[in-house]
């Protein structure tokens, strides 16, 4: 059970994974023509860099 909850929070921790998830995300932003289109990537932008900020913190 401990092995399931720390391989889980160690794969959601993956720095590499998430920039470049933020690197995709600007290259959209830059096509984006809609205000909607704009806001669920900045909300998926957000997330991204929070999970950057979590694994600061946690490593």
């Amino acid at each position: 059970m401990l092995y399931l909850l720390l391989t889980k929070a160690f794969k959601r921790l993956n720095p590499d994974k998430q920039h470049h998830k933020l690197k995709k995300l600007q290259l959209k932003a830059q096509d984006c023509l809609s205000r909607e289109e704009a806001q669920k990537i900045i909300r998926k932008a957000n997330k991204a860099h929070r999970k950057l900020a979590e694994g600061d913190a946690n490593g």
